[in-house]
C-alpha cells in the first residue's frame, strides 16, 4: 500500500450481563476468553521519514444481555447487540526540525455503559429501572495539530478540532442522586486549543493553557417536556477554560525538552496558578446557568536528595481570595437545583518520596 506508513485493526468486544431489579448499577462481566478475542494486527511500509501517515481500523461491539430468567428487562424491539467499525486516519507532515504537522480523522462509536442504561426517565423523575430505548452514539472527529519549538527555551501547541454526533447520550433528568439518559439527535462542537511554555531564565518558567468550544445542539428535541432548539449550548460544557503559571525554581529549570515533563528536583520551588473558566448551561434548554470564574492558588515545596532517592515536602493555597461561585453543575436536575458550589479558600501539605529503581 504506497504511502501508508501503518494500518491496523482491532476487534474489542463487549458483553454486560444486566440484572432485570437495577437499584444501582449491572454489573460488567468480561467473557472468560476475551483476552483471545482481542486481535490486533499492524504493519508497516517505509516512506520517506519527512511524512508519515496511519490508518487503524476499530470494530466495537457491544451486547446486554439479561441474566437466565430476566429476559423480560428488554422491551418489544431492543436490539441487544450494537457494532460498529470506526476507522482512524492520521497524516504528520515533519515541516522543520522544530515544526510537526498533524491531520487526523476517526469515527467514533460509544456505547452506553452500565450506569447510563441503569435508571429510565419517568417524567422528570429518574427511576431504577432499565432503559431499552438508549442507543450507541456514532460520531465523526476532524482535527488539526501543529507542534512547534519557537526557541530552545520554549514550546507551543496548537490544536483545532470539529466533532459532529448523532444520538449523543446526553443526561435526560435527574432527581435523589439518580440520572437517567437519553439519545439527542445531533450535536456538534467546534474548538480551539493552545498549550505555551517558555524558559523565562533558568529559574523561571511562565505556562499557558487555553481551550476554547462552541458545543451545540444541531437539532432540536424534545427534553423533558420542553423542546431544546438548534443551537441551544450543550450543558455541562463552559465556553473557554484557561489555566495560567508562573514557576519559581532555586535550581535551574530544563529547557524545551523537559517543558511539557513534570520534573522533580531537589531544592525549592514556588508557584502562582490562575484559573478562569467561562459561564455553564444547567438545563438543555439554557434557562439556567452558572457565571464564570476566576481563582488563584500557590504552591510552595522543598525535596531534599537522600542517598539516590528524593524526600519532598509541598504544601498548596487553593483560591487564596476565597472567590464563592459554582464549581459544577447537575444537568437538568428535576427541582431546579442545579448549582454545586465549589470549595472556598483550602490548603494542604504532604510529603512525597521518589525512590531511585
Amino acid at each position: 500500500m504506497p504511502g501508508l506508513r501503518g494500518v491496523g485493526f482491532e476487534f474489542l468486544p463487549q458483553v454486560a450481563h444486566v440484572d432485570a431489579q437495577v437499584v444501582a448499577l449491572p454489573v460488567v462481566r468480561w467473557p472468560p476468553d476475551f483476552a483471545q478475542q482481542l486481535a490486533v494486527r499492524q504493519h508497516a511500509a517505509g516512506i520517506a521519514d519527512q511524512h508519515r501517515e496511519q490508518a487503524v481500523f476499530k470494530r466495537r461491539q457491544m451486547d446486554f444481555q439479561p441474566k437466565a430468567g430476566k429476559s423480560e428487562v428488554f422491551a418489544e424491539g431492543w436490539l441487544e447487540s450494537d457494532t460498529a467499525v470506526s476507522p482512524v486516519l492520521g497524516m504528520t507532515w515533519h515541516a522543520r526540525d522544530t515544526l510537526n504537522l498533524y491531520a487526523n480523522y476517526d469515527k467514533g462509536f460509544e456505547t452506553p455503559t452500565p450506569a447510563e442504561v441503569a435508571y429510565t426517565s419517568s417524567g422528570t423523575t429518574a427511576i431504577p429501572l432499565f432503559n431499552p430505548r438508549l442507543n450507541a452514539s456514532k460520531s465523526q472527529h476532524y482535527e488539526l495539530v501543529a507542534k512547534w519549538l519557537p526557541t530552545p527555551e520554549s514550546r507551543l501547541d496548537f490544536n483545532l478540532y470539529r466533532i459532529n454526533s448523532v444520538n449523543e447520550i446526553v443526561v435526560s433528568s435527574s432527581s435523589n442522586g439518580q440520572s437517567a439518559y437519553k439519545n439527542a439527535p445531533g450535536t456538534t462542537r467546534t474548538g480551539v486549543e493552545l498549550a505555551g511554555n517558555v524558559l523565562l531564565d533558568p529559574h523561571w518558567r511562565a505556562a499557558l493553557s487555553a481551550s476554547w468550544i462552541n458545543a451545540r445542539f444541531s437539532q432540536a428535541y424534545a427534553s423533558n417536556g420542553v423542546v431544546a432548539a438548534s443551537g441551544s449550548k450543550l450543558p455541562g460544557i463552559p465556553g473557554h477554560f484557561v489555566f495560567s503559571e508562573l514557576v519559581w525554581s532555586s535550581q535551574t529549570l530544563g529547557g524545551a525538552a523537559t517543558l511539557s515533563k513534570s520534573r522533580v528536583n531537589p531544592g525549592t520551588q514556588a508557584g502562582l496558578e490562575l484559573t478562569n473558566a467561562g459561564r455553564l448551561f444547567a438545563n438543555d434548554v439554557n434557562t439556567a446557568s452558572a457565571d464564570g470564574y476566576t481563582t488563584l492558588s500557590a504552591r510552595l515545596s522543598q525535596g531534599w536528595n537522600i542517598g539516590p532517592d528524593l524526600l519532598t515536602a509541598y504544601g498548596r493555597i487553593d483560591n487564596l481570595t476565597g472567590r464563592r461561585y459554582g464549581g459544577s453543575v447537575i444537568v437538568n436536575q428535576a427541582a431546579g437545583q442545579y448549582y454545586e458550589p465549589a470549595t472556598g479558600r483550602s490548603w494542604s501539605l504532604g510529603l512525597r518520596v521518589t525512590l531511585a529503581l
